[in-house]
């Protein structure tokens, strides 16, 4: 082919208003796309999600994004793919996505072929590797070789897949593709590569429009994109009339969550825009070319999260001057003496976050030697501990100490913390941490990828083919 037209639904599955994206995505499905595709995982709200497998945007906020495109896709037969299901692309994030479709396809009395790709990778497999004694090397860590400790402490282990699944699953002629973690950009790449067209071009057109209306101006994450994908570029478009891609807008994209404006690795090699130009294309629109791929041995990135202990939360207001002259040290006064109370127990962990001060960026705060406090600071108390028994008494104790303990400079009798909510100490549950972020080599691109493809009427579902 000589062009092919792709369209981004919006920036993310289950963000922003349904409405406004409704009028944006039929505008988009009017310049007859020859493909539709959404992202829907993220790293970005922690491991929590990866860790227990579940979603962070609600099940309401989803169905109703899917409801929203599944249909009018159908009707024009344009195959929609949804990549990574929300939040981490684990099997049961896929599997209770696809407990959404089954819904919607009952409901709208829907017809269509289905393809789904899990990206989970089982421990045994991992295990097995490093028991033959291969190297599995850190993302970024030199000597932080995976372990098999690493593996039994995850509860959850992804995979990021690259645009060879979604060519693959495109291939069985499925009309809609719900698959589990995934490099977002490969979505939107693996068309224009299964269409012939030059996959440095195609991957810097996934790179673009991943995020939809975060590469236009204003940014806007309700709004579609269309990117018309050539042999020697692409040109990217917002659907929406009061927004409009810029060079200015399109080149910061392109430095979105990347260390390196001229290079990016991906699961086949890089993509090199050392030589990328961008140039207005008309008023609305942007040109893009320059860019190329350098293949390279394929490595996917496998990112893991395991249990860490349980948490409780206490959150308070300090207005007292002499407190905030002191924080730290009245914070440490209030650790030692809770450590006193519990015979210098350690098995808990505790964070105080100081927000009015150096909550944001703790550490690497610029101001932090401001000789002017805040009026006012925000104290998050977050107790993490191996029991949620022990992480709530260590954080009531805290509350306590903290409201009542004595400090130089203390002229009232109580009252150093104001909490705005009872219970004063929350009980927040599990958390997790990462424990895998690294690259495996494969052999098969497709090979850790396993799919199913189901033929879909209404309500009756069948399974024709897996592998």
């Amino acid at each position: 082919m000589e062009e092919v037209r792709i369209l981004t639904a919006k920036t993310h599955l289950g963000l922003a208003s349904a409405e406004a994206n409704r009028k944006s995505f039929l505008t988009g499905l009017e310049r007859s796309p020859h493909f539709v595709g959404i992202q829907a995982a993220t790293g970005d709200y922690g491991p929590h999600y990866l860790g227990a497998g579940t979603s962070k945007p609600s099940r309401a906020a989803i169905k109703t994004d899917l409801a929203m495109f599944l249909a009018p896709c159908l009707e024009r037969r344009i195959p929609f793919t949804l990549g990574g299901c929300p939040t981490s692309g684990t099997r049961s994030c896929v599997d209770w996505t696809l407990e959404m479709v089954r819904e919607i396809a009952a409901e709208q009395r829907l017809r269509f072929k289905l393809a789904v790709v899990y990206a989970d990778i089982p421990k045994a497999h991992l295990l097995d590797r490093l028991a033959r004694g291969e190297k599995i090397k850190h993302l970024e860590l030199p000597g932080r070789d995976l372990t098999p400790e690493d593996v039994q402490a995850s509860t959850n282990i992804v995979a990021f897949m690259g645009w060879e699944p979604f060519v693959r699953a495109l291939d069985t002629g499925a009309d809609v593709i719900i698959t589990g973690r995934c490099c977002d950009d490969a979505i939107f790449t693996a068309p224009a590569v299964r269409a012939g067209l030059d996959p440095g071009v195609a991957w810097h057109t996934g790179k673009i429009i991943e995020c939809g209306g975060m590469a236009a101006k204003p940014v806007r994450t309700d709004v579609a994109m269309l990117a018309t994908v050539q042999r020697d570029g692409f040109l990217v478009e917002p659907m929406a009339e009061d927004v409009r891609c810029t060079v200015e807008s399109v080149t910061a994209h392109n430095l979105y969550e990347r260390g390196s404006a001229f290079q990016q690795k991906g699961p086949a090699g890089t993509l090199d825009m050392s030589r990328a130009r961008y140039e207005q294309y008309n008023p609305r629109t942007v040109k893009v070319s320059g860019a190329r791929f350098v293949p390279g041995p394929y490595q996917v990135l496998i990112e893991g999260a395991g249990l860490a202990g349980y948490r409780s939360l206490s959150v308070a207001a300090v207005r007292d001057p002499e407190i905030i002259r002191r924080l730290p040290d009245f914070q440490q006064l209030v650790e030692r003496r809770v450590r006193q109370e519990l015979n210098g127990r350690n098995d808990y962990h505790v964070v105080f976050h100081n927000y009015g001060l150096d909550g944001a960026m703790g550490a690497y705060e610029p101001n932090r030697g401001n000789s002017t406090p805040s009026y006012e600071v925000g104290v998050v108390t977050e107790v993490v501990a191996a029991t949620q028994t022990l992480a709530n008494d260590v954080g009531q104790r805290l509350y306590g100490q903290g409201h009542m303990v004595m400090y130089e400079g203390r002229v009232t009798g109580e009252g150093n913390y104001a909490s705005p909510f009872s219970p004063v100490v929350l009980e927040t549950g599990p958390v997790y941490r990462y424990t895998i972020d690294h690259l495996l080599p494969l052999a098969d691109p497709c090979g850790l990828f396993p799919m199913k493809v189901f033929q879909v009427s209404g309500s009756a579902w069948s399974e024709v083919a897996h592998g």
